[in-house]
């Protein structure tokens, strides 16, 4: 078993992510979205602008390595205790997995370009909470699969939730 399934992952979801944000995120790159953004009222809680980064970098880390112990039954952590299965996913449900997984992926990545881009944030709150659903029901199966698989997708739950509240505040 190789690494490579694990490591495109990683670096595509993050590629992916930074380039989307860089497009239509509110960074001095962009400064009518900047402008924009910062002219809405800021929900209570709202976190500091610098925060976005680091955190969708290590929310991607975590769902990728989940993401990759289910489809690889293991893979090169199999050998050790957090990377051990539980039970195997058959192929019609390894394959759904992955179809939802996928989904949820297009999903998040329409999120930025719906808020910013279009500023349809009606649209953006129904998208971020389809992500929600798909991750709630991701991390669902995959404590079935792997406990440590579970565990990963819960701060991306707490998360999405948490953006989905900011998202509604200004809808």
């Amino acid at each position: 078993m190789s690494a490579y399934p694990l490591l495109l992952n990683v670096f595509t979801t993050n590629g992916i992510g930074f380039v989307i944000g860089m497009k239509y995120g509110p960074s001095p790159r962009n400064p009518e979205i900047k402008q924009w953004y910062d002219s809405l009222k800021q929900a209570p809680g709202t976190p500091p602008n610098w925060l976005f980064g680091p955190m969708w970098t290590f929310l991607y880390c975590s769902m990728s390595l989940a993401s990759y112990i289910i489809a690889f039954d293991g893979g090169i952590f199999a050998k050790y205790g957090f990377g051990k299965m539980i039970s195997i996913p058959n192929e019609d449900e390894r394959a759904k997995l992955k179809y939802i997984y996928l989904t949820h992926l297009v999903l998040n990545n329409a999120w930025t370009p719906l808020f910013f881009g279009s500023k349809k944030m009606g649209l953006a709150l129904v998208d971020i909470l389809s992500v929600l659903g798909c991750i709630i029901y991701l991390q669902g199966q995959y404590k079935k699969y792997n406990a440590l698989c579970g565990k990963l997708m819960i701060p991306y739950i707490c998360w999405v939730s948490y953006a989905s509240y900011l998202n509604a505040y200004n809808w």
